[in-house]
């Protein structure tokens, strides 16, 4: 037998080598299409997630209620843990596939120099390899140039894409809560996967490679692969950074300082709101106008808190006289609140310039050292709340910063205003009976039509103010 075959020992060696390079193959496939089960179903996981969380959740901090799970996670640690739990997994997912690629690649070079270039991809054991995506890819066997370009997509998709997305979801949702250290962690989280992503990317592609070397053969051979690679970087890191950003933070004023891409941003209804401006793609994805019928930006995203005609009060949580909602030091710069009921609410010490409170309940709040320049409340109803005619909580709106705010129409009746900044506001109309002004500038101010006790609007046409 030896004698009429002198090569068929070595042929059954170099067979028995193929099928036991292919049953570790398949072990380690098998391993690995199971973690990328996981990775999707965290996918799927995050993003449901994310999608039940709402603008009204945002703003009252709301504890994220994990699906499946039941189990209530408060709203930043979610924010700031959960994307770099995907970061690491990612990591693991990725250093695994490339362990993966150096046995399915040395598997295929054996395979391919075996077949010779008239039988590529003919070999029976390509037959028996993992029917795992990545493995068939890489040394499956014959198929249509169709069906191959759906393993490379899947490869890119779920590997490459999803996770990108899904951390930019992580930053544009929390993007209207104005909290910049959380939105520097997810802009940080985004370039180290994205650097893992090219550093484990070049040795899948390239196993028995140093770093440099296969970024070069990379770059030499796979050049439109190359360069959609890092258009796909760049854009996600742009958009992370220059165009998902928080309203005045550094990198948005830079941006939209730009002359060419400079472009208004619409204020709506809203009176009293500044006119500004802000970079193009930014006030395009970003910046549309409220639509008062769904109580939702018309943009496709959303960076300022939107929660409109709504009840944010429940009067069983709390006795008469407490705090109802808690929002100390928060930042709700250009939000729109209108028409909402946030009654003995606590705003000390927050932010809100150019945000919108039209005819919003806000009797009893606490507004102390609020920063309130531009900000518009017409019609709102800011009095004390009463309980069968008696004042069970006085509101305190002592040093507030109300310049240029539009207070037209406002009940500001029996309010603690002393030290309040008024200067430039629009207070034609409001209510001002009985209210302490101890203190209160005036200057620029208009209270045409103002109800005002005679010696506070003396002192406020002393000041400048116009009746």
């Amino acid at each position: 037998m030896s004698e009429a075959y002198p090569g068929a020992a070595v042929m059954d060696r170099i067979e028995a080598t193929f099928m036991e390079m292919a049953r570790d193959v398949n072990f380690a496939s098998g391993a690995a299409r199971n973690a990328w089960m996981f990775f999707m179903a965290l996918h799927a996981y995050f993003f449901i997630a994310l999608a039940g969380i709402t603008h009204r959740d945002l703003l009252l901090s709301t504890a994220v209620s994990l699906p499946l799970l039941d189990v209530d996670v408060g709203l930043r640690p979610f924010f700031l843990f959960g994307p770099l739990i995907l970061v690491l997994i990612h990591f693991g997912i990725l250093l695994q596939h490339a362990m993966l690629a150096r046995k399915i690649h040395e598997l295929h070079d054996r395979v391919t120099r075996f077949e010779g270039q008239g039988g590529f991809r003919t070999h029976r054991v390509r037959i028996q390899l993992h029917s795992y995506f990545y493995t068939q890819l890489i040394a499956g066997p014959y198929r249509s140039r169709l069906f191959a370009a759906f393993l490379s997509l899947m490869t890119w998709l779920t590997l490459v894409i999803f996770p990108v997305l899904l951390l930019l979801d992580f930053q544009v949702t929390f993007l209207p809560f104005h909290d910049l250290a959380t939105t520097w962690a997810h802009r940080v989280y985004l370039v180290l996967d994205l650097a893992v992503m090219a550093i484990f990317g070049i040795y899948m592609r390239y196993p028995s490679k140093s770093f440099v070397s296969g970024f070069g053969a990379n770059m030499a051979q796979r050049p439109l692969s190359f360069m959609a690679s890092g258009l796909f970087c760049m854009a996600a890191i742009a958009f992370s950074y220059a165009v998902a950003t928080v309203p005045d933070e550094t990198m948005d004023r830079v941006m939209a300082a730009i002359p060419a891409t400079r472009t208004p941003v619409p204020v709506g209804e809203s009176s009293g709101r500044k006119p500004r401006a802000a970079f193009w793609p930014t006030a395009m994805l970003f910046e549309g106008n409220v639509d008062h019928l769904s109580g939702r930006p018309a943009s496709l995203f959303g960076r300022n808190l939107v929660v409109t005609d709504a009840d944010l009060v429940r009067d069983a949580d709390f006795t008469s006289g407490e705090t109802s909602i808690s929002l100390r030091r928060r930042d709700l710069r250009y939000g729109a609140f209108d028409r909402s009921d946030m009654h003995q609410a606590d705003l000390t010490g927050v932010i809100a310039d150019g945000a919108s409170f039209r005819e919003t309940n806000l009797k009893g709040f606490k507004g102390e050292r609020a920063e309130l320049p531009n900000t518009d409340f017409w019609r709102a109803l800011l009095t004390n709340q009463t309980l069968n005619g008696q004042a069970v909580r006085e509101s305190q709106m002592r040093r507030v910063n109300m310049r240029n705010a539009s207070l037209g129409e406002a009940n500001l009746r029996f309010i603690d205003l002393e030290g309040a900044a008024f200067e430039g506001a629009d207070l034609r109309g409001a209510i001002l009976d009985g209210a302490n002004l101890t203190g209160a500038s005036f200057a620029g101010a208009d209270l045409r039509g103002a109800k005002i006790d005679q010696k506070n609007a003396a002192e406020a046409q002393r000041q400048g103010a116009q009746f």
